[in-house]
């Protein structure tokens, strides 16, 4: 069963714990990421997301970030949008 992890509306160093325990919670399951109310992504979250890519990937698993609308410039600026495969946002 695809778990899925609502993402707050900032991704920003003060929401870096709990996104971690949040997706941490849930590796070895096939997980969806709803970006939906995000507006805001920094760069130690996007660390986190890259590492959750790579995590997910070496394991095996699905990973999708859904509704990221809100935050696709963001994604750019970091250089994450390469790694989200922004184009289906299939991981």
């Amino acid at each position: 069963m695809t778990r899925v992890v609502q993402l707050p509306e900032k991704l920003d160093t003060s929401a870096a714990s709990k996104l971690l325990i949040d997706i941490s919670a849930n590796r070895g399951e096939p997980l969806v990421l709803d970006a939906s109310c995000v507006r805001k992504i920094g760069a130690l979250c996007g660390h986190i997301l890259i590492s959750t890519i790579l995590t997910w990937r070496n394991d095996g698993q699905n990973l999708k970030l859904r509704d990221f609308e809100g935050i696709a410039n963001d994604l750019t600026l970091l250089g994450l949008s390469e790694k989200f495969e922004i184009k289906d946002a299939h991981l």
